[in-house]
């Protein structure tokens, strides 16, 4: 009973920020858990390094009713806040978002739009794997209304890529950054991992090297945290503190020499006139960010709360 008052008691107080906040003092973020498997050592999975929540090769109809759940979380919320909400940022990760199809993808910006009034210059982003998009795609996403687009490339070593199991190769990964350039993307960004199983310095001087010469807008480069017992680290060798130290001591100074300006500990752009990366400036600078869908994380005036890791 009094673990009832004490959730009763905080959801009022999350409430109240709620109905506290101007609609428009609010940036979003849609968690899109849904990813593709293959082969790995015997059973179908999707790839090993990732501990975002994610859905396994969910199904036409589960994506159908996640969208409708998605936009019926929506309403909800939009129930505890006075007026319309009006947004500068939309942002779509996962999982694989580009895991929907073009008519899901549709659907869900035609509902959120309906709930939502997104400002004009408003930041909509989706993240994507290099297998999931080609050019014709790239080009349909932009035409959607997305225009910001973060390709995980994380390595072009096919041999940690494998590793890993990734489904695209290093020339898929190359290939996404160049075709996001001819889609007509003002933004483009490319996301990198330092500290993998079998990476070695030498390689990932090659990783950042070949990063630039696409010359994406935005590069960020994530470490990769393992625990000691993962079964990956068994067989495999990861790099030392130090090496993985170096490796980002490297890549910060290989960036700046080259002309990037650093935005956050891990984010390098090429220049501001652009603007900046507004989901991931409002995460960083702690201001109202609502998550909707399975696992997502919201901040509202200095209450922070996630979602259930679960989907029905």
């Amino acid at each position: 009973r009094e673990l009832h008052k004490k959730t009763d008691s905080a959801l009022d107080i999350l409430l109240d920020r709620y109905k506290e906040q101007s609609p428009d003092s609010f940036s979003f973020y849609f968690h899109l858990p849904f990813c593709t498997t293959s082969p790995y050592n015997g059973v179908e999975r999707s790839c090993v390094m990732c501990d975002y929540y994610k859905v396994e090769d969910g199904d036409t109809k589960q994506l159908d009713e996640y969208v409708t759940a998605v936009l019926r979380e929506l309403d909800i919320i939009q129930e505890f806040v006075s007026g319309k909400f009006n947004t500068l940022s939309l942002g779509f990760g996962g999982g694989t978002p580009t895991r929907l199809s073009d008519v899901q993808l549709e659907n869900l910006l035609s509902g959120i739009h309906e709930r939502i009034r997104v400002n004009e210059g408003a930041e909509v982003t989706i993240e994507a794997t290099p297998e999931s998009v080609n050019l014709e795609r790239l080009v349909r996403l932009r035409n959607m209304g997305f225009n910001r687009v973060s390709i995980g490339v994380q390595t072009f070593d096919d041999a940690t890529l494998q590793l890993l199991n990734r489904r695209h190769t290093s020339a898929q990964g190359y290939q996404a950054l160049v075709d996001l350039h001819k889609a007509g993307f003002d933004k483009t960004c490319a996301d990198l991992m330092y500290g993998l199983p079998s990476q070695t310095i030498d390689s990932w001087i090659k990783d950042i090297e070949q990063i630039v010469s696409v010359h994406p807008w935005s590069v960020s480069m994530y470490r990769l945290r393992m625990p000691s017992n993962h079964f990956l680290l068994q067989e495999n060798q990861a790099p030392t503190r130090e090496q993985v130290n170096y490796m980002y001591v490297f890549a910060r100074l290989f960036f700046l020499d080259r002309g990037y300006l650093q935005v956050a500990g891990n984010q390098f752009i090429t220049d501001y006139e652009r603007g900046m990366c507004l989901h991931k400036e409002n995460r960083d600078r702690h201001l109202n960010t609502v998550g909707i869908g399975a696992s997502s994380h919201s901040f509202i005036r200095e209450i922070f709360y996630h979602n259930y890791r679960t989907v029905p």
